[in-house]
């Protein structure tokens, strides 16, 4: 510490106290605890015992304070059909080239417009394995990446989709999205 130029007493110096320090730290605490700011809303102290009989989620006040929002796995489609159907193979690769612009362009924009209902931003999938009481073998399928995404309702996340650049503008087939559920309690 005497290295970097603090001791002891030169931290003190930041406090006219201890009493100013502890303070500090009380104020600091209080701010910035979810359970400290959850008690000042209802409007009075409540010690841990309080908060556990009252609290819907026992003994957790971070759960109670968490959004509403539900999770869901938004998985991309492509077959080999939706891929033909729009003739990306056998387009002139100057109108193409200015179509996969295009498509990166609206991708970012979606992206953008629903960042804060992105959890995570995921990516795109390789190849797949497949494992089973039979052994595990080398196998294909249409997924083709994944996002996943929190909305209030299964409609809501579906609506974030409708006209996605994934089938819009490129040759994907479609997007599947699922409702993340929670793990059964025991």
């Amino acid at each position: 510490m005497k290295g970097a130029g603090l001791t002891r007493g030169g931290f003190y110096n930041h406090f006219s106290s201890k009493r100013d320090l502890y303070a500090e730290a009380v104020r600091s605490f209080s701010t910035c605890n979810p359970f400290v700011r959850e008690t000042e809303r209802l409007g009075g102290h409540r010690g841990p015992k309080e908060a556990a009989r009252d609290s819907p989620t026992a003994n957790n006040p971070h759960e109670r304070l968490e959004p509403t929002m539900k999770k869901f796995l938004a998985v991309y489609i492509g077959t080999a059909t939706a891929h033909e159907k729009a003739g990306w193979e056998k387009m002139d690769p100057e109108k193409r080239k200015k179509l996969e612009a295009a498509g990166l362009k609206a991708w970012m924009e979606w992206g953008e417009a629903h960042a804060s209902a992105i959890v995570d931003q995921g990516s795109p999938l390789g190849k797949t394995k497949r494992a089973a009481n039979e052994g595990i073998a080398d196998i294909t399928n249409s997924m083709v990446g994944y996002v996943i995404v929190q909305a209030e309702s299964h409609e809501a996340a579906a609506k974030m989709f409708a006209q996605h650049p994934h089938f819009a503008i490129f040759p994907g087939d479609s997007v599947e999205i699922m409702e993340c559920l929670p793990l059964p309690k025991r």
